[in-house]
């Protein structure tokens, strides 16, 4: 049997379709969200840097051999798992607030993000991640990243 072909997003010149397919080897299913495709694209041309897509759609059989939540936004199309050239960084938890991304999680060498709705504040959704992919709540990187954002709008 020969692979899926997935055709490409034509607005998604820096990415290939099959990069955001399930990595289960089996279903080769999913389709992003046109709202994560828009702030991924967002993210992709504020960073101008390369960027390496670890995982996004994810199948509930592959979700749950990775460790992944029952409520994870993979499920649904809804985030990305991203590694590259200083991800994570304050700089680019920034540049993804900015994208517009709700879920942050920061891990040692790569960023989970996802676009769930934003709480009243504003502010992201922040986790850490630990020994063994263990999600802690709150990222100081996050925190700080937010914080300089809010000064910045204050200033006149």
């Amino acid at each position: 049997m020969s692979p899926r072909v997935i055709p490409d997003y034509p607005m998604m010149p820096n990415f290939t379709a099959n990069e955001f397919v399930c990595k289960c080897g089996i279903c080769r299913g999913g389709m992003m969200t046109q709202r994560l495709l828009n702030s991924l694209d967002a993210l992709r041309r504020r960073w101008d840097k390369p960027l390496t897509v670890n995982s996004a759609f994810r199948c509930p059989y592959y979700n749950r051999l990775v460790g992944g939540s029952s409520e994870s936004q993979h499920l649904t199309g809804n985030a990305v798992d991203l590694s590259g050239e200083n991800v994570p960084s304050l700089e680019f938890v920034k540049a993804a607030i900015y994208a517009g991304f709700g879920g942050i999680g920061v891990g040692a060498n790569f960023i989970h993000l996802d676009v769930r709705k934003i709480e009243a504040r504003g502010e992201p959704v922040a986790w850490t991640y630990g020994v063994g992919g263990k999600r802690h709540p709150g990222s100081v990187m996050v925190e700080v990243a937010w914080a300089q954002m809010m000064a910045e709008e204050e200033k006149p």
